[in-house]
């Protein structure tokens, strides 16, 4: 991160943060509300078409050819089953059944979830006292949103396992990434 004076991020960076904070934070806010009138899956294929004519225009912007090895363009397929598809899905069909600020705080399970992936599938990751402890805290936290001494109520308990399972895709979806498609295939719209 490019800092100002005494290491402070600069003014621009903190602008690009926001930027993207309200961009991401609003979004489960927005699923909401296209629920009133569309399907789950009308709303992933609207998020879906978006995003994919972002990314063709800003690559035709910045000139960067799609990629051309069909095996990049397999890995692309999984990614975007595993990053996209699927989370967005079981995302948009739990906001059904539940609020989108608690979709939304499960979402903020992603990094539990991509750290418990990692551990069972990269042999480099290894599981520290502090990792332990972190995932622990974590899931602990997990417990008390999840709130199972409440009783379970079918559709909004089911709607919260939705939410988990999309994070685990998420967590799935990095890993893959890293083990696959490290260094980038070349063909991110950024190079």
């Amino acid at each position: 991160m490019a800092g100002g004076a005494g290491g402070r991020p600069s003014t621009s960076v903190l602008a690009q943060f926001l930027a993207l904070a309200l961009v991401w934070g609003s979004s489960f806010l927005f699923i909401k509300i296209a629920l009133e009138g569309l399907s789950p899956g009308q709303v992933v294929l609207g998020r879906l078409g978006v995003g994919a004519l972002a990314l063709v225009l800003l690559m035709v912007v910045l000139r960067h050819p799609p990629p051309r090895d069909p095996v990049v363009w397999g890995h692309l397929a999984v990614v975007g089953v595993l990053l996209c598809v699927a989370p967005f899905l079981l995302f948009a069909w739990a906001e059904e059944h539940i609020s989108s600020g608690l979709a939304s705080i499960y979402n903020a399970t992603t990094p539990l979830m991509t750290s418990v992936v990692a551990l069972a599938a990269l042999r480099e990751e290894q599981l520290t006292r502090a990792r332990t402890v972190g995932l622990l805290t974590g899931f602990a936290g997990v417990l008390v949103v999840f709130g199972p001494w409440q009783g379970l109520d079918g559709g909004a308990t089911l709607a919260q396992a939705a939410c988990l399972a999309a994070t685990a895709s998420y967590g799935v979806a990095f890993v893959y990434l890293r083990r696959y498609v490290s260094p980038p295939a070349g063909c991110t719209p950024f190079p």
